[in-house]
């Protein structure tokens, strides 16, 4: 019944964390206007790791990188996922301060800005890749934070291995004081035995001192 009972916390929690990486359609506001555009949430990464890989991943665009006011572009860019034609692309980090973070991806043939309605093979590709991205970026953030937390997780097991040593040393150590507590009440004994023994002895002694003294006043 325990082991159920564990199992179904496991698996609560599980389900309380487990997240889906999609890729969706979606009009979006960029700083020259509203586009049409890719949105993908990345799951359990903060918004720097998010800008960072994002800016590695566009500088393989085989354009002309830029970054301002929290928007990235890249001009006249290719990739094989959408064809060799070249476009320029508007990309932006979205914070809900509710979700996950996400990106949109706006994607601009020359008049034309990439929808599944009209190139639908090209937007399919392209969302995939993206939706491949940011599954690669959260993955990568939580290993990341799986060292870290391994690391933490090591140095407390370490910390209670030096714990049970010292109560074991403490313990040991206790045995000693008592051995030696137990061998100095012996010595006490044997003391107090000595010293009486030792009383007798001068006793007897001062008799014998007494005796010769005794002799040595006879002599006239």
């Amino acid at each position: 019944m325990r082991t159920l009972f564990l199992t179904l916390i496991s698996l609560s929690s599980f389900a309380a964390f487990s997240q889906t990486v999609k890729a969706e359609e979606s009009t979006v506001s960029f700083r020259d206007g509203r586009f049409n555009a890719i949105v993908v949430n990345v799951p359990f990464v903060d918004e720097k790791t998010l800008e960072k890989a994002l800016k590695s991943e566009l500088k393989d665009w085989s354009g002309k990188y830029d970054s301002s006011k929290g928007e990235m572009t890249v001009e006249q860019g290719t990739i094989n996922a959408i064809g060799i034609k070249p476009f320029d692309a508007k990309v932006k980090v979205i914070d809900s301060k509710k979700d996950d973070l996400s990106f949109a991806v706006a994607i601009d043939f020359g008049g034309a800005y990439l929808n599944r309605s009209e190139h639908k093979m090209q937007y399919e590709a392209l969302a995939e890749k993206l939706r491949l991205l940011a599954l690669k970026i959260a993955k990568e953030q939580i290993e990341e934070e799986s060292k870290e937390q391994g690391k933490v997780l090591s140095s407390l097991e370490k910390d209670e291995r030096n714990l049970v040593k010292d109560k074991e040393d403490y313990e040991s150590s206790i045995k000693d004081y008592e051995k030696k507590i137990e061998d100095a009440k012996s010595k006490i004994q044997q003391n107090i035995k000595d010293q009486s023994d030792k009383r007798d002895a001068i006793a007897k002694q001062k008799s014998v001192v007494e005796s010769v003294e005794m002799k040595l006043k006879s002599l006239k």
